[in-house]
């Protein structure tokens, strides 16, 4: 899962005693204006993350299933990236550590 767009929440305010957080999507969403759209929250690092779809019957356990192993890969291929960086450190501290001056 990739971020699509950032973007600061605006207060749509269509009467002085009525205001709500109003979100953009990028234009290239706009064919889905009028569009039914659920929006589920859930708390992460104690803040909202919100989660829409324009499906009703989505399978809140898989996504989020989903969303864990992402987010595991790229720890893991981190990791990874890591490790490797530091073999080729302790591999090139060892060749100069063997040179013969």
């Amino acid at each position: 899962m990739e971020p699509i767009s950032k973007f600061k929440v605006i207060r749509h305010q269509p009467k002085s005693n009525v205001s709500y957080p109003l979100i953009r999507l990028p234009q290239e969403y706009a064919k889905l204006a009028g569009e039914a759209a659920y929006v589920y929250k859930i708390e992460y690092k104690e803040k909202p993350l919100f989660l829409i779809s324009f499906d009703e019957d989505i399978d809140l356990d898989t996504i989020i299933q989903q969303m864990s192993n992402v987010l595991l890969e790229k720890r893991v291929k981190e990791l990874e990236r890591k490790v490797q960086d530091l073999e080729s450190n302790r591999q090139f501290r060892d060749l100069e550590s063997n040179r013969q001056y």
